[in-house]
């Protein structure tokens, strides 16, 4: 079980384009659909998700998993979870109204410094399908707990 504490310092600024990119339908609203995807983050605990209730702005909070700390914001207003491992890792996801309930989208970025970032892709092997498989399993948890139905939106792939 991680452990996690609320950490006022962001590690990386936020590249501006993804290296890679996929997003699913979720047929219900935009706010039940938040509200799960908080319920099933591994990283937040009970005292995370309740200050996250309570405040308005951007939380940040640190998780250790095992010998790996995780660095987490979360914006309520946004409707997004970013995680942000140590060398070259950094996932947002964030739920965004859509026609038939809610889209999800999966955002990975390369944050490893300028002088190792063109190292992430040789280390890095098929992260297209690794990022669609999260996603994937993310919408069929997101369904089975909402009772409905969900599609991986085709079209998203890597930046």
């Amino acid at each position: 079980m991680p452990t996690s504490t609320r950490d006022e310092n962001w590690i990386t600024p936020q590249p501006t384009r993804p290296r890679w990119t996929a997003a699913g339908v979720v047929e219900a609203p935009v706010e039940q659909v938040w509200e799960a995807l908080l319920a099933i983050n591994p990283y937040l605990s009970v005292d995370d998700r309740q200050a996250i209730e309570k405040e308005s702005g951007p939380l940040r909070f640190t998780a250790n998993v095992g010998y790996a700390r995780i660095v987490l914001e979360v914006d309520k207003q946004r409707h997004s979870i970013t995680d942000q491992g140590e060398w070259w890792y950094r996932g947002t996801q964030s739920v965004e109204p859509h026609q038939r309930g809610s889209l999800l989208v999966y955002r990975v970025y390369n944050i490893a410094p300028a002088a190792s970032r063109w190292l992430v892709p040789f280390v890095v092997r098929n992260f297209d399908a690794v990022t669609r498989e999260r996603l994937q399993q993310t919408l069929r948890t997101l369904g089975e707990r909402l009772h409905c139905r969900t599609t991986l939106v085709s079209g998203h792939t890597s930046a």
